[in-house]
This record gives C-alpha cells, structure tokens and sequence, in this order.
C-alpha cells in the first residue's frame, strides 16, 4: 500500500484530516485485475454508465473518484499504475483541528494589536509633552512680545508727538510771545517718554533677581527703613515684608528694576508733579537763595499754603494767581525776551537743575540704594548723573504744564488700592508682565492694586478756568494687580 500522507497508516489524525486520501493501485494476478469483494448485490447498471477510459464495466463505484484524462506517453494501456485511482475515505470533522488553530492565531492578532496601540500611546505622549513645552515657549514668546509691543507704542507716541509739535512750530500756530495751552496729546506723548526713561534706568542698574535682594546683609534698622520706604508703592503681606507672590515664578527675576522704577516714580511724581512751586523750596544749603522784599525766604511751602487758602476762597482766582506766577518765572519759547526776562529765565533753569540735582542725590543714597546692582564707581557717577537728568527732564516739564490753567495731580498707591481694577478703567492700566490679550481681555477685573509702578496724573479744568470738577487722565497709572479669583 502507498500512502501519499506522512504518517502512519491508519492513523486517527488522517482521518479527521479533510486533505487525507487515501490512494490504492489495483491489485492484479497474472496480469489480470482482481475483483473487489462485494460487500452486497449491485445494482444492474444504467446504459448511460458506461465505463471510462477502458474501465471494466464491473467495477463497484462507490467512493470512487474517476477522471477522464489523457493516455499517459509511455505507460501501456492496462498499466497496473493505470487502471484507477480509488479514495477508500474523505474525513470532514474539521472542528476539532481547526478551533485550536483559530485560538492562536486569534491570541497572536491580539497582542500584536495590544503592542501597536502601546506604541502609538508612547508617541502620543510624547507629542503631549513636545507640544507642551512648545506652547511654554510661545506664552514666554508672547509676554515679551507684548513688553516690546508696549514700548514700541510709546516710541510711536512719542515720535508722532514731537512731529505735531515741529509742524505747529513751523507754521507758527502758537503765536509768538502768546501763552498757550499745551493738547493733551501733547502732554500724554512727553509723560509716555519720561516712563520710558525711568525703565530703561530701573532695567540698566537694578539688581538682577529678587534672590539677590533677599540676599542683602542689612541690619534690622535697614531693613525697616527700606521696607517703610516700599510700603509707598507695595501693598505689604500682613508681616509686614514683600508679598510671596512678587517673589517666585515670572516676577522673580523683574522684581528689583520694577520696584526701583515704582520708587523714582513716586518721588518724582509727588515732589515735582504735585508741587508747582517746587523750584522754589530750598533744595540746597547754597546761599544763592531768592528772597522777598522783606528778607522772608520765599519758600514752595509758604507758596503752597497760599495757593490752597485762595482755592477754598475762590477757586477760579486761585489757579489764575498760580498760573500767572509761573508764567513770570518761565516765560514761553520763542518770545521776543527783554532783559528781565531773560533773566527770569536764566534764574530759573538754574533752579531746576539744582532742585534736580538735590532730590536725584537724596533718592541715590536713601533707601532705594539697596535695589542697585554693583557697579564700579565710575558707573556709579554716570548712574547718578542719568538719574539728575531724568529729574531735570521732569521739573522742566512740570514747570510747563503748571503754566497753564489746568491743575494736575497724580494718583498714588493709597487711592488706588481702594479700587477693583477693570480693564476698561480711564485711570489705571496692567503691566505687560500680567498678561492682558489685550484692551478687552476683563480675567484680572475685580482684581486689588498690588504695587503703583507709575502713578496716574489726572488733570482738571481748561484754560478758560471752567471744569475744575472733572478729571481728564493725562497718564494712566500702570499697576501689578494681585488676582481674587
């Protein structure tokens, strides 16, 4: 017997093998085939039977599979290999075989698709974490962007400012020897310049980070009178020290120059914007004191005290007398001076940048000393002398603007703590660092002042002296706000 499966004949694991068959050359004796035994009696055979390719007609076609085919070359007709091939079985129970192959094959499938789904949640991650370094960079992006923005603005401003004031000049709008109120465009774009000034000086010469504040050696005294001096423009933790929150994250390393700018501001704001006699108050121990008829030193503070009694008597005369006054001391550029004038003139420039000169030094050397960065002391004199012109810069445009009608007054920490800040406010504005989309974005409204970097100026009245009861801002107040929600 030949058998075309491997395997041992007979074996159980070809019959339930549905590709096992089993293949059997006829037996034949003496050359001639040898009959199947009968199992029963045939049945007589059809005349449409007819055998096939030279089949006996006697052979029992059960199970038998026939093909008509080609005579073989080579291999006689009557062949022992050519005289049929019988498939003895044919096993179908296919179930058992192939329900273990179908379990392995599903079970790989599986943890091939459990290992492609792992794999693509690691790089997902790692997408995750990539974009969320680069949306870091970006927010950091967008907070300096909008410090550069907010300055190239006030470059604008100031610039479009000075182009007005040279064509009014050139077309002589303001006639000559003619007193004139300065437009409150004017007036906004030379305040946005002097803010400019002092942070460009607070950036150029303040310590670098709030660590190295903390890490100054002062004796208790010190460091009451430096906290004491801070407590002007910061809003103090209950303890009395600088809140937490301006000590970590973002506003760690702009700390120093931001309360350094916030000191020089107030000082100059309250000592030189506030008082329009300023000039006049004796800043130095020089002998070279201007003095009334009577000997009486004429002091701001003798002037200020005169200045207030008249406005509660009537306050229209009041802001005339002051105007008038200062219009004699300063005359206005570009008016035909006699010698008198040009002496008042001369005197005065002399009393700015002395007065100038005393409080950039008293500032220099108090309490703010301890936010300076240290520098050689050949950069310490040119930082003193910057510091004398920004004074300087100021006083002389103090002593302009109080020549007109209008009062002014500034608006510090103490007022404005009291109020909820608002995106929309006229008076006050969020510093760049706080990160305001923009004139719209209301997420720190209801938020409390925390630290007055530049203080509002407010201005009243006109120059026919009418409506001193209505304030028009001349410069926002620029404010850390410390959020509630």
């Amino acid at each position: 017997m030949t058998e075309l499966q491997g395997g041992q004949p007979g074996s159980l694991s070809r019959l339930n093998d549905p590709t096992v068959v089993e293949i059997k050359p006829r037996q034949h004796e003496n050359g001639k085939p040898l009959a199947e035994p009968e199992s029963g009696p045939k049945p007589p055979a059809k005349n449409d039977e007819q055998p096939h390719n030279g089949e006996p007609t006697g052979t029992d076609n059960r199970g038998s599979v026939s093909a008509d085919r080609p005579q073989v070359h080579g291999i006689p007709d009557g062949h022992p290999y050519d005289r049929g091939i019988r498939v003895t079985h044919i096993c179908c129970d296919v179930e058992s075989s192939s329900t273990g192959s179908v379990w392995f094959s599903s079970r790989r499938s599986n943890k091939s698709r459990e290992q492609a789904m792992e794999q693509e949640i690691h790089q997902l991650r790692s997408e995750v974490g990539r974009q969320r370094q680069v949306i870091t960079e970006l927010q950091e992006g967008n907070s300096f962007t909008k410090d550069e923005n907010f300055q190239l603005r006030g470059k604008i401003r100031e610039l479009n400012g000075l182009i007005r004031r040279t064509q009014e000049r050139a077309f002589g709008e303001i006639g000559q020897g003619k007193w004139a109120s300065q437009p409150d465009r004017d007036v906004r774009d030379d305040l946005s310049l002097f803010q400019r000034q002092l942070r460009d000086w607070s950036k150029e010469y303040a310590l670098d980070s709030a660590s190295s504040l903390q890490a100054l050696k002062m004796s208790e005294e010190e460091k009451d009178e430096f906290l004491c001096n801070l407590s002007k423009v910061v809003t103090l933790s209950e303890n009395g020290s600088i809140p937490a929150t301006l000590r970590s994250g973002k506003m760690e390393r702009r700390l120093p120059s931001i309360l350094l700018n916030a000191l020089v501001a107030h000082d100059i704001y309250t000592q030189i914007f506030d008082d329009p006699f300023y000039f006049l108050g004796q800043c130095s121990s020089s002998d070279d004191q201007d003095s009334s008829v009577d000997g009486t030193p004429l002091v701001n503070e003798t002037l200020n005290r005169i200045y207030a009694e008249l406005k509660n008597l009537d306050e229209r005369e009041a802001h005339i007398w002051r105007s008038q006054l200062l219009r004699i001391y300063n005359p206005p550029e570009g008016s035909s001076l006699g010698e008198k004038e040009k002496l008042a003139a001369k005197k005065m420039h002399s009393r700015v940048h002395r007065c100038s000169d005393y409080f950039a030094t008293i500032f220099h050397t108090g309490p703010a000393k301890y936010l300076f960065r240290k520098i050689s002391s050949e950069q310490e004199t040119t930082r003193l002398n910057k510091l004398r012109d920004i004074f300087i810069d100021a006083g002389e445009l103090s002593s302009r603007l109080w020549t007109q009608r209008t009062y002014m007054k500034s608006q510090n920490l103490p007022s404005l703590k009291l109020e909820q800040f608002k995106v929309s406010s006229p008076s006050m504005e969020a510093h760049p660092s706080q990160g305001l989309d923009d004139d719209e974005d209301n997420k720190l409204d209801g938020s409390r002042v925390e630290v007055v970097i530049h203080p509002a100026l407010l201005a009243f009245g006109n120059d026919d002296c009418e409506n001193y009861h209505i304030a028009r801002v001349w410069a926002k107040a620029v404010v850390l706000l410390r959020a509630t929600r």
